[in-house]
């Protein structure tokens, strides 16, 4: 936002920031309250040093982080639109409607660099070295926003921050790995996905709705098939958790 203001103008670094905000405090919030949740138990299970333990408590970690935050990313993907309408005034909408969608999978890297692979290097006492991410991240970035903001504008620092956060993500993930293998619930993972792919597809077909009312009826729609799938498809065994707790 600094470089925005000090090359392009405030104005721009307002238009780049209203988007950027929402984003980071909607998606960001949930992501720390799972993390905050998850983060006595993996700590547990480290503590036991029970391999079986540590491997299932990161698999089912892993899961619910994503089967979470790919429905906002979809949100921010599918509605920016929308959204832009009913949150923002009208200076803010065109710029708020190009660029939430970018931050949006910038953010979705980010998370899972700070709230996954950051984590391993917290669990096993490695905090030092992961600095190591964060500043090639850091570097990108400002080395991207200083090209690409002036020639682009705000779109610009989004591409920056987009790119910065997927090479910090990658990165984090070699060496995390290095650390401790990391589990893959590559079916979960895939079924998620296939879960969010209908869930745009849905909101696709209310995309020419607008309003707050109009968004209202798409968060709910939306929100409540995907929901439906992930049951459905049994992702992390949730469908025979909710028999029991059900039959109860």
């Amino acid at each position: 936002r600094f470089l925005i203001a000090a090359m392009i103008g405030k104005e721009q670094a307002g238009l780049y920031s209203a988007s950027y905000h929402l984003v980071v405090q909607t998606m960001g919030f949930v992501a720390a309250a799972i993390y905050l949740a998850a983060f006595p138990m993996l700590v547990r299970d480290i503590e036991t040093k029970n391999s079986g333990n540590i491997k299932l408590g990161l698999s089912q970690y892993i899961t619910l982080l994503i089967a979470v935050i790919v429905p906002l990313l979809v949100i921010f993907i599918a509605l920016s639109g929308n959204i832009s309408i009913a949150v923002f005034g009208r200076p803010f909408r065109d710029s708020a409607t190009l660029l939430m969608p970018i931050i949006a999978f910038g953010i979705f890297a980010s998370i899972f660099k700070i709230y996954f692979f950051d984590l391993i290097f917290q669990l096993n006492h490695k905090t030092l070295i992961q600095i190591w991410p964060a500043l090639l991240t850091a570097l990108v970035n400002i080395i991207l926003n200083v090209f690409w903001i002036p020639r682009y504008g705000p779109m610009g620092a989004a591409y920056a921050t987009l790119v910065a956060f997927l090479i910090g993500l990658v990165v984090s993930g070699i060496m995390a790995n290095r650390i401790l293998v990391m589990p893959h619930p590559r079916t979960d993972i895939l079924k998620v996905l296939c879960a969010g792919c209908a869930m745009y597809l849905l909101l696709l077909t209310l995309e020419s709705l607008s309003g707050f009312f109009a968004l209202a009826l798409q968060l709910i729609a939306g929100l409540a098939m995907y929901l439906v799938l992930i049951i459905i498809l049994n992702v992390g065994g949730i469908t025979p958790w909710l028999r029991l707790h059900l039959s109860k």
